[in-house]
């Protein structure tokens, strides 16, 4: 199964929802996708992060760097 994912839109904050939306849509219609759950969850916790940190704070990059290592290893592009 090959699922793709075209938005012809160009602002970044109109692609975040949109993506939301598309994880909802497979998540309810593919129960089995692990990847799509783990990636919705990322999605979320990177935008409350964002909500709570300032970009150039340590702890925000430091949090940033797990966020992405957690996401690698889950989807196992990193071993």
């Amino acid at each position: 199964m090959e699922i793709t994912i075209n938005n012809a839109s160009t602002s970044s904050s109109s692609l975040l929802p949109h993506l939301l939306r598309r994880l909802n849509y497979l998540n309810e219609k593919y129960l089995n996708l692990q990847w799509s759950i783990k990636f919705q969850q990322v999605l979320y916790q990177a935008i409350s992060l964002k909500k709570k940190e300032e970009f150039d704070s340590e702890k925000y990059n430091r949090k940033r760097m797990s966020l992405d290592v957690k996401f690698l290893f889950a989807n196992r592009i990193i071993q």
